[in-house]
Parts: structure tokens; sequence; C-alpha cells
């Protein structure tokens, strides 16, 4: 369970890596899709060389005197396997924390660096990853 960040600019790569997973690159811009202030929430789950992969990008709104937001990421049909997750602020510095991790669903808390001054919002990309069998 690791916490980074990350910045719009290093999108690029994954961009392509969702475009891959999704199958068309032409067709799927996510840097202008997560810069798009409509945008609430993109999942995609691939099974590929026998792992079961999440990638899901979700905005999260901060109210004024705000620093937490608890974020529930459901994982439906769940996993073979408790998974490894990661949460990375995607264009704003945060810190995350994985509060709960289940084969039907995650629960990670957003911490802001400071009590929000304003409302505002902040992208977090959620990574699950799983075996598809389990092992025995």
């Amino acid at each position: 369970m690791n916490t980074q960040t990350n910045s719009l600019s290093e999108l690029q790569l994954q961009d392509s890596i969702v475009a891959s997973n999704v199958g068309d690159e032409s067709a799927f811009d996510l840097e202008s899709m997560l810069c798009d202030p409509a945008f609430q929430q993109i999942i995609i789950r691939t099974h590929r060389d026998g792992v079961d992969h999440l990638i899901a990008y979700f905005r999260c709104e901060f109210a004024a005197d705000e620093k937490r937001h608890v974020l529930h990421v459901p994982v439906q049909p769940p996993m073979a396997v408790q998974p490894n997750v990661q949460a990375i602020g995607v264009d704003e510095d945060i810190r995350s924390r994985i509060t709960d991790c289940q084969k039907f669903g995650v629960r990670v808390e957003v911490l802001l660096d400071r009590v929000a001054a304003e409302s505002k919002s902040v992208v977090v990309e959620i990574v699950i990853n799983s075996p598809l069998k389990t092992e025995k």
C-alpha cells in the first residue's frame, strides 16, 4: 500500500497504459478527461497475464475548512484474493491511507496537506491489483 504523488505531465505514460488496456488508443485521452471539471470518476478493469488490474480516477470534493475525504472504491465482481492497493494524488500533493482493503472494495482516506481555505477538488488515482486465481 503505497502513497506517492504524480503530475498531469506524467499522465502521458498512464494514458498510453490505460488506452492499451481499453484497446483503442486513438479514442482515449485521459489527460483531457481528468482536466474536465465535469469528470467525477473513471474505472477501468482488465485481466492480463494472470492478474486482475483495476485503475480508477476519482474527483474528491473538499468544502472550505475540510482536510479529509473518505473514498469508497467498489470492486464488482470481487477479486479472487485480497488485492494490493496504491492511492496517488494526480494533480495535488495529497496524502492517502488505505483504511480497509477487501476483495469486494477498498476504503481510502484522502488528506490535504492543510485545511482547504475554500472549496476545492483533487483527482486521486487508485491502482488495485490481484492474482486472478488463488495459489494452492
